[in-house]
């Protein structure tokens, strides 16, 4: 069975979705048995300063809200 891939302290479990420069996680935070979700830009979006700044912007709006489910 090969190694778990972390990233982040969090297990990548199961892909949800992937798009054109991102794809969504099932995750496990290590030592926990809390779920989340992670989006995670493919490699090729990298590249792509556009793309870069579309992702950061929605980490701004995210860290934004608040609700006990987030």
């Amino acid at each position: 069975m090969s190694e778990p891939t972390i990233i982040g302290g969090y297990e990548l479990k199961n892909c949800i979705a992937t798009g054109s420069t991102t794809q969504i996680w099932e995750v496990v935070e290590q030592g926990s048995s809390v779920q989340l979700a992670m989006k995670l830009m493919l490699p090729e979006a990298h590249k792509e300063a556009a793309e870069k700044a579309v992702l950061k912007h929605e980490f701004k709006v995210g860290a934004s809200l608040e609700h006990p489910a987030f």
